[in-house]
């Protein structure tokens, strides 16, 4: 962004008169004789305004270009003090010469200088040091304000973009998660099908019905993170009625989630997979029938959803095998929930055992 000479900030322009003004009105003050304003204190008064605020924008606009907000702040403490000296010293010598040459100011150098005094040896009295002294203590003040000022807002800034940058990549991860799992149920769809249609048109063309249904539910919940427990046991159902076609009696299929959980919010397509990979590495590898059956419960602030299957019957199917596909989920739980939800497996009497526990979450 090119900075510009003069802030475009209304804030910035209040603080610094706002600064100004006391100062000099304190000036005033105590320069006062007799309760009458000291004009000459007025004149170098105003001078000092001017010159200060020109000085200070020009620290300004050149600390914004060279970007040296990026240096670590208690590095530059030393250039800070530097710089406000140095300043100081430009300032109330720009204000001698002025006085010194321009008559409406001349006063000023004869009354705090001398008449009779060199430009040259005004440099070295009293006045310049002690006006080089009290715009020093200012400038140094305002330059600290204004660099703190500014150091904090680049690091909220860097930190805002930080976390939209942090949340673009996580809706890409799981727009990209999504993509991966949604194709799954897909494929093994259009093979159930294809052996069908030998066998029965009308099966075939009610597996076709739900299986629009799905891609149709897959389609709508592209865009969101989470759908309702009672909506994906709906596309579940019709999943198992498309995979029972193939796998008839060997698939016993057990739902026993109860209905005060269906209000619930999970993230979508995740029980599918599941099943997915049930079915795949648990009844498709067995010689004998499988079941499949998915609990719930829940607590104040938890849901916890248990898919358990039987183990294969084939010795060369083992059972971290059977997990191929799933650290999918627990991806997604991380992106979704952070260390709020966990997913977790386990083989207990010859079952393969799936938890998922995710924060309570009602439907609005």
């Amino acid at each position: 962004m090119k900075i510009k000479f003069f802030p475009r900030d209304f804030t910035f322009w209040i603080y610094h008169c706002c600064a100004l003004f006391i100062v000099i009105g304190i000036d005033l003050i105590t320069s006062m004789s007799d309760g009458q304003i000291n004009h000459n204190i007025l004149k170098v008064s105003c001078l000092f305004m001017g010159l200060f605020t020109l000085f200070a924008l020009v620290f300004r606009y050149t600390f914004n270009t060279f970007s040296w907000y990026q240096i670590e702040y208690r590095k530059q403490i030393p250039s800070l003090l530097f710089a406000g000296t140095l300043l100081s010293i430009l300032i109330t010598s720009v204000i001698i010469i002025i006085c010194y040459f321009v008559p409406y100011f001349n006063p000023i150098y004869q009354t705090y200088i001398g008449k009779d005094t060199q430009l040259l040896s005004a440099f070295s009295t009293a006045f310049m040091l002690k006006q080089s002294l009290q715009t020093q203590l200012f400038m140094c003040s305002w330059i600290f304000i204004y660099t703190s000022i500014t150091h904090q807002r680049h690091a909220l800034s860097a930190k805002m973009k930080s976390l939209e940058l942090a949340n673009s990549l996580k809706s890409a991860q799981l727009e990209n998660l999504n993509t991966q799992l949604n194709p799954h149920f897909l494929f093994n769809s259009l093979n159930n099908i294809r052996f069908m249609i030998a066998e029965s048109v009308d099966m075939a063309d009610d597996m076709m019905v739900n299986l629009s249904e799905l891609l149709r539910y897959a389609l709508e919940i592209s865009q969101s993170n989470k759908v309702s427990l009672n909506d994906e046991l709906a596309m579940l159902n019709k999943y198992m009625q498309l995979i029972k076609v193939q796998y008839e009696d060997k698939l016993n299929f057990i739902n026993e989630v109860p209905n005060n959980s269906h209000n619930l919010m999970i993230p979508p397509m995740m029980l599918q997979l599941l099943v997915e990979n049930a079915v795949k590495y648990g009844v498709e590898s067995s010689t004998t029938a499988g079941t499949i059956k998915l609990t719930s419960s829940q607590t104040d602030n938890t849901l916890t959803l248990s898919l358990a299957n039987t183990l294969p019957t084939k010795n060369d199917v083992s059972v971290s095998s059977m997990q191929i596909g799933l650290a999918n989920i627990r991806d997604r739980l991380h992106l979704l929930y952070g260390n709020k939800a966990s997913f977790n497996t386990q083989v207990k009497d010859k079952l393969f055992i799936a938890t998922l526990e995710l924060p309570k979450e009602s439907r609005c």
